[in-house]
């Protein structure tokens, strides 16, 4: 009995798995946004745009992985992933991906990764 977890440790992973995901949305609208008004308001062409929108997706990712490990308290590693494989699954069946969707879900995936891990430390 003394290696099971106690409530008060962590919540459960649907919801760390939800707030994660709420998280990664919330930061990739404000984020968009603030990439949207930067292109905007100055001189930058819009070719900047694509390589923008993947770093903007890998922030989102980074932040949603750690918001899940941090409101699970354990298994960073896994809720990271959780939430980067939700995420790339919520895209592809959002529409087609603009071509490159293997390069982008490793970066996604990584970000998501390592967001978990900086979580539970």
């Amino acid at each position: 009995m003394e290696d099971k977890v106690p409530a008060a440790a962590g919540g459960s992973y649907l919801t760390a798995l939800l707030i994660g995901l709420a998280s990664t949305a919330l930061l990739l609208l404000v984020l968009s946004l603030a990439a949207a008004a930067a292109v905007y308001f100055s001189p930058l062409s819009d070719g900047v745009l694509r390589p923008a929108a993947v770093f903007v997706t890998g922030a989102a990712l980074l932040g949603g992985g750690f918001m899940a490990a941090k409101s699970s308290g354990r298994r960073g590693l896994i809720m990271g992933a959780a939430v980067g494989v939700m995420l790339l699954v919520i895209l592809l069946l959002w529409g087609r991906p603009a071509g490159g969707i293997a390069g982008k879900s490793v970066i996604y995936l990584l970000s998501a990764l390592t967001g978990g891990v900086l979580g539970v430390r």
